[in-house]
C-alpha cells in the first residue's frame, strides 16, 4: 500500500510539472452554454458607453456575465469542485465577423486598475474566449481601438458587474 501511495505522488508530480495540486476556474463561452448548465446570471447590466461608435453597443456586441466555478487538483485522480457566489465571468461577444475582425481591445480596466494593455480583442484565450474573470461589484472599463488604426481610439464600455 505504501509503495502504491509513493507511486501515485511520484506519477502525479511528474505529470503535473513539479506540483502536486493546482486549482483551475472554468466558465462557458457562449449564452446558450451557459443557460444549458445552470451558469447564466444576467445580461441585464449596467453599461456606460463612451465615444461615438460605442453609443449603439447593443448592435456590435451581447454582454453577460456567468458564475465562474473552480476545480482543485489533488494530484492526477482527485478533484474537488467548488463555487463562489460572488465569482463572475463578464462576457463580450462581437455579434459581428466585421466587429470580430476590426476591433481590438486596447486597454482593459477593473476598478480603476489596470489589468491588461494589449493589442487583442479576447479577454480570455485566444481566440474562444471573451471573458473577464470579475467579482460581483467590480466596474471594468474596456477601450477599443480599429486594428488598422491603432491610434484610432473607438471609445470605452464600462460594465457594473451585477
Amino acid at each position: 500500500m505504501l509503495l502504491l501511495g509513493i507511486g501515485y505522488v511520484a506519477l502525479s508530480w511528474l505529470l503535473l510539472d513539479g506540483r502536486l495540486s493546482y486549482w483551475t476556474t472554468y466558465t462557458e463561452s457562449t449564452i446558450e452554454d451557459s443557460k444549458a448548465r445552470g451558469l447564466f446570471v444576467t445580461d441585464a447590466l449596467t453599461v456606460a458607453s463612451k465615444g461615438d461608435s460605442l453609443e449603439d453597443w447593443q448592435s456590435s456586441f451581447d454582454i453577460w456575465t456567468n458564475k465562474r466555478y473552480g476545480i482543485k487538483y489533488f494530484g492526477v485522480l482527485f478533484h474537488w469542485t467548488f463555487e463562489d457566489p460572488a465569482w463572475r465571468h463578464l462576457h463580450i461577444e462581437p455579434k459581428s465577423d466585421w466587429v470580430r475582425r476590426e476591433w481590438f481591445r486596447r486597454k482593459l480596466t477593473v476598478n480603476d486598475r489596470v489589468v491588461d494593455y494589449k493589442n487583442g480583442f479576447t479577454g480570455g484565450y485566444e481566440p474562444c474566449c471573451n471573458w473577464v474573470q470579475c467579482d460581483v461589484g467590480d466596474t471594468i472599463t474596456i477601450q477599443f481601438h480599429q486594428a488598422w488604426q491603432h491610434d484610432s481610439i473607438l471609445g470605452d464600455l464600462t460594465v457594473i458587474v451585477e
